[in-house]
C-alpha cells in the first residue's frame, strides 16, 4: 500500500452508486489517474466543491495495491479555483476541450511534467485573460506533438510543395495534400490555417502570427478530424465550440 501526495487538475467527474463519485485527475507527479471520493454527495462534504472540473487541488491518494486501477482520495486542499473561467460559456467549453484532449492523448499513470505545465499555465492565463479558440489550437498542437500524434503540415505529403492558398487534409497520412495531389480528401483548409498550425508546431509564438477568423475555424475543423482519426475518440466539447461564433480579437498566449 502507498500514499501519493500531488497537485491535480480535475478533468472530469461522474457519479457512482450512493454518495460516491469518480474523478479523472491529471496530476503533477502521477500523470492521469482515476480516483474515487467517498461521500461527496452528502451536504457535509467539502471535497465535492474542491474537486469541481478544472479546479487545481493538492490531493493525497491512497493505493492499496500496485496494480490498482482506481485510487482513493483521502485528503484534498484547494490550490486554485477558476470562477471567471467556470462562469463563462465559451471559456468553460474551451477548458473542457483542453481537458478532453489530455484525457484522449495520455495514458493512466504516465507522468508528464511538460503537459502539466502547459495545462496549469493555460488555465491560469484563461482566468485572467480572454480565452480564445486560437489559444486552444496552439495548446492542442503542442499536446499532439508531445504525445506522438503530431500532424505533418510543412508541405504536401505527396509532391512536397510548401505554399498553396488551399490545402486538403488526409486523415490516413495525418498530413496535408495540395489540390493537385488530392484525390478523395474532402476537408479543405485555408493556406493561412495550415501555415499558422505549421509554425505553431515548430515552436513559434501565437502572438507573433497573423491569421483570420476563417483560419481559426479551419484549425478547429482540422483538430476535430485529426484527433478523431488518430487518437480514436471524438471531442464533444470541440463540436460544441465550433457552434459558438466569436469575433476574432488580438491574440496572446500563456
Amino acid at each position: 500500500m502507498s500514499y501519493h501526495a500531488t497537485e491535480a487538475v480535475t478533468l472530469r467527474r461522474w457519479r457512482t452508486q450512493e454518495a460516491d463519485a469518480l474523478y479523472l485527475l491529471f496530476t503533477e507527479c502521477l500523470g492521469k489517474v482515476t480516483a474515487k471520493a467517498r461521500g461527496v454527495a452528502k451536504s457535509t462534504s467539502r471535497i465535492a466543491g474542491m474537486l469541481q472540473p478544472h479546479n487545481r487541488t493538492h490531493v493525497i491518494l491512497y493505493q492499496k495495491q500496485e496494480d490498482q486501477d482506481i485510487l482513493s482520495v483521502t485528503q484534498v486542499s484547494l490550490v486554485r479555483r477558476y470562477p471567471h473561467l467556470q462562469g463563462d460559456l465559451k471559456s468553460l467549453t474551451l477548458a473542457a476541450c483542453a481537458a478532453e484532449l489530455i484525457d484522449f492523448c495520455t495514458g493512466e499513470g504516465e507522468p508528464n511534467r511538460m503537459i502539466w505545465s502547459l495545462l496549469t499555465k493555460l488555465l491560469d492565463f484563461w482566468e485572467e485573460n480572454e480565452a480564445t479558440e486560437a489559444q486552444l489550437a496552439a495548446f492542442a498542437l503542442r499536446i499532439l506533438k508531445e504525445t506522438g500524434f503530431e500532424p505533418h503540415l510543412a508541405a504536401c505529403a505527396k509532391c512536397g510543395v510548401q505554399e498553396r492558398s488551399e490545402w486538403y487534409y488526409s486523415p490516413e497520412r495525418g498530413a496535408i495534400l495540395c489540390p493537385g495531389c488530392r484525390r478523395t480528401e474532402r476537408l479543405a483548409l485555408s493556406g493561412g490555417a495550415v501555415s499558422t498550425m505549421a509554425r505553431l508546431t515548430s515552436g513559434e509564438k501565437l502572438s507573433a502570427l497573423s491569421f483570420g477568423e476563417q483560419d481559426v475555424k479551419d484549425m478547429l475543423l482540422f483538430l476535430d478530424e485529426h484527433i478523431g482519426y488518430h487518437v480514436g475518440r471524438r471531442s464533444r466539447a470541440l463540436r460544441v465550440l465550433q457552434q459558438i461564433a466569436v469575433p476574432l480579437n488580438g491574440e496572446s498566449e500563456p
